[in-house]
């Protein structure tokens, strides 16, 4: 029997990835990328309900999208994606950062 692979589609593209140092140097280039799929799928993880509901609509007419996860022992690591017109960028920064 084959195992099956579940993939998902992302929500919406994050255009240009940048991080912060600060970003850089407390996670791993796997966490960022980990974290970067979630916020792509729609994961915003551990934002209020207020924020997730910002984000569902962003994600689908453009705006802001903000997401924030928790690594145990670190500072939450916040994404950011804006649109601009067809100009998108995402954003990977501490939360002290902002």
């Amino acid at each position: 029997m084959k195992a099956l692979v579940l993939r998902h589609e992302p929500l919406f593209t994050l255009g240009q990835v940048l991080h912060t140092a600060g970003a850089g140097a407390a996670y791993t280039s796997e966490e960022m990328s980990e974290a970067l799929s979630l916020h792509a799928m729609g994961e915003w993880g551990c934002v209020g309900a207020a924020t997730r509901r910002e984000n569902d609509q962003a994600a689908v007419r453009g705006g802001r999208v903000r997401s924030a996860y928790k690594f145990e022992g670190r500072e939450d690591l916040w994404i950011v994606t804006e649109y601009e017109g067809e100009d998108r960028h995402t954003t990977l920064l501490m939360a002290s950062e902002d």
